[in-house]
């Protein structure tokens, strides 16, 4: 379980505040306009813009929901946001390097193009074998 001080560094950029009303606990944050802002009735977490300030507030009856959970949705929202914009701007620098090969290279050429995803390598697990041999080794 994260701490309150653990959950606000992970949305600083975005927390505005933390405040008690009532029976509700309400998270404020403050969002670019073109990030999709979720809510969660399962949970009972609701989420609307304040029209005065332009804050979103992320509310739920202190009763029905931990704190935590009001955070791990808002981390959800700005995780999807930075993913999507981290993907918008990777879009843009692959445009780029195709505008460059197609401006130099010639279209018989340009036919043969295709796309390969190099996939990450798992992690082998050579070395436990290697450690188990040597600890019995040590051990013998």
């Amino acid at each position: 379980m994260s701490s309150l001080k653990d959950n606000i560094n992970d949305i600083a950029d975005y927390f505005r505040g933390l405040d008690y009303y009532n029976d509700a606990l309400m998270v404020k944050v403050q969002f670019p306009p073109q990030v999709t802002v979720m809510g969660d009735e399962s949970k009972g977490i609701k989420v609307t813009k304040s029209q005065e300030d332009g804050l979103w507030y992320y509310y739920a009856n202190k009763n029905d929901v931990e704190v935590e959970d009001i955070f791990d949705l808002i981390k959800t929202t700005v995780y999807v946001y930075e993913e999507a914009k981290k993907k918008a701007q990777l879009y843009r620098a692959k445009c780029d390097e195709l505008k460059e090969i197609f401006g130099s290279t010639p279209y018989e050429q340009l036919l043969t193009l295709s796309f390969v995803y190099k996939s990450k390598k798992k992690p082998t697990r050579k070395k436990k074998k290697e450690e188990t041999n040597e600890t019995q080794n040590t051990s013998e």
